[in-house]
C-alpha cells in the first residue's frame, strides 16, 4: 500500500513540475500566428495519441493478465 501512494505522489509531483514548465516555457517558444491555426490537427493528435496508446497497452495487459490466470 505503501509504494502505490508514494509512487501516485511522485507522478502527481512530477506531472505539476511538467506543467509548470510548460506553463513558463510555452510563451518562449518562437511560434507565429500563422503556423498555430494550421497545427491544430498534429496538436490535437500529438496530445491524444499517448493517452490511447497506453490506454491500448493497460487493456491489452489486463486481457493477457486475465488469460494467464
Amino acid at each position: 500500500m505503501n509504494d502505490s501512494v508514494s509512487f501516485v505522489i511522485k507522478v502527481i509531483v512530477l506531472s505539476a513540475a511538467l506543467s509548470f514548465l510548460i506553463k513558463l516555457g510555452g510563451p518562449l517558444l518562437p511560434l507565429s500566428s500563422p503556423y498555430t491555426a494550421d497545427l491544430n490537427g498534429l496538436v490535437i493528435v500529438c496530445v491524444i495519441l499517448p493517452s490511447l496508446l497506453l490506454g491500448a497497452g493497460l487493456v491489452v495487459l489486463s486481457i493477457c493478465a486475465q488469460r494467464s490466470v
